[in-house]
C-alpha cells in the first residue's frame, strides 16, 4: 500500500514538475519575443530619427529642395542593433494638394485655379471625369482630409486609381493634402505636365532642372520667361517654388518582420522637425 502511494505521489510530482517546466519555456519565449519586438521597435524608431536628421540638416546648409540631395536618395540602408533598415524620403510637396485644389479661387488674380489641374492628375492616373467630379463632390475645402489615404473613402471614385496597371502611377502617389504648392525642383514629371498644362514648357523645364536645379524662385521665374510660355502656362507656374515644407519618410525591415515597418508624414520648418502622423506596419498608402 506504501508503495502504490509513493508511485502515486511520484507521477503527479513528475506531471506538476513537467506542467511547471512547460509554463515556464513559455513565458521565457513570450518574455524574449517582446523583448525582441520592443528592441526592433526601438530600432526602427532610431532609423526614423536618423532620417529626420538628415531632413534637419537639409534645412540648414540648404536654401532649396532638389533630387540631387541627400534627402532624396533612393534609399539608405543602415545597421541599427542587429538588423538592417531601408530608409526612404519623398518630398510631398512635390504633389499637389487636393484639399486646395477642388476650389474655385475666390479672387483669380490672387490664387491660382488649380481644378484644371486635378482633373489632368486624374487622368494620368487612368481616372475619367466622373472621378474628378467625384473627388470635388466629397471633399469640402472647410474640412480638408489630413492623409492622403482618406481620399480612397470618396463615393463613386475608382478604387482601381490606387492600384493602377504598371507604367501607371497611383493616384495617391500624385496628390497630397498639405503642401502649399508644388516644388519644381522634385515634381514627378505627370504632377508639372498637369499643373502647367503644356508639354513643352514641362520637358523644358525638367531638362533644365537636370542640368542644375533651381536655387530660387525667382530663378525659376527667370527661366519660364525666357521659354516664351503661353499666358495660362505663367499663371499656373505661380503656383511653384523651389523648397520644401512636407515631407514622408518611410522605414523598413530589410529581413521579413515588415510589421516594423514605420511610415512618419513630417513637416520641416528651418531647423526644426516635426512629426505630423505615424503609422506602424507596411507601408500601404501615401501620406
Amino acid at each position: 500500500m506504501v508503495l502504490v502511494v509513493t508511485v502515486l505521489v511520484l507521477s503527479i510530482l513528475m506531471v506538476l514538475g513537467y506542467a511547471f517546466s512547460f509554463s515556464a519555456g513559455v513565458s521565457r519565449r513570450a518574455a524574449r519575443n517582446v523583448r525582441d519586438a520592443l528592441a526592433r521597435q526601438h530600432a526602427a524608431e532610431s532609423a526614423l530619427t536618423y532620417g529626420l536628421a538628415v531632413l534637419r540638416a537639409d534645412g540648414v546648409e540648404s536654401e532649396f529642395d532638389a533630387l540631387t540631395e541627400q534627402w532624396a536618395a533612393p534609399e539608405v540602408e543602415v545597421e541599427v542593433g542587429a538588423e538592417e533598415w531601408s530608409i526612404s524620403i519623398v518630398d510631398a510637396d512635390g504633389r499637389l494638394n487636393v484639399n486646395r485644389a477642388v476650389w474655385e479661387p475666390p479672387d483669380p488674380e490672387e490664387d491660382v485655379d488649380l481644378r484644371p489641374a486635378l482633373r489632368r492628375v486624374v487622368e494620368c492616373a487612368g481616372g475619367a471625369e466622373r472621378d474628378f467630379e467625384a473627388i470635388c463632390a466629397w471633399l469640402d475645402p472647410a474640412e480638408p482630409i489630413m492623409l492622403i489615404s482618406s481620399l480612397k473613402d470618396a463615393p463613386d471614385l475608382d478604387p482601381d486609381l490606387f492600384s493602377p496597371e504598371p507604367g501607371e502611377p497611383a493616384l495617391d502617389a500624385l496628390l497630397t493634402t498639405h503642401s502649399r504648392h508644388v516644388n519644381a525642383n522634385t515634381a514627378s514629371e505627370e504632377v508639372l505636365g498637369a499643373l502647367l498644362g503644356d508639354e513643352e514648357t514641362t520637358g523644358a523645364l525638367l531638362q533644365r532642372r537636370d542640368r542644375q536645379p533651381f536655387g530660387t524662385r525667382a530663378e525659376l521665374e527667370a527661366f519660364l520667361d525666357t521659354l516664351g510660355a503661353p499666358e495660362s502656362v505663367l499663371d499656373a507656374a505661380r503656383f511653384l517654388d523651389v523648397t520644401s515644407e512636407f515631407f514622408i519618410i518611410s522605414i523598413s525591415n530589410v529581413g521579413p518582420r515588415r510589421a516594423d515597418d514605420l511610415t512618419a508624414f513630417v513637416r520641416r520648418s528651418g531647423n526644426a522637425v516635426q512629426v505630423l502622423h505615424l503609422r506602424r506596419g507596411p507601408e500601404e498608402e501615401n501620406q
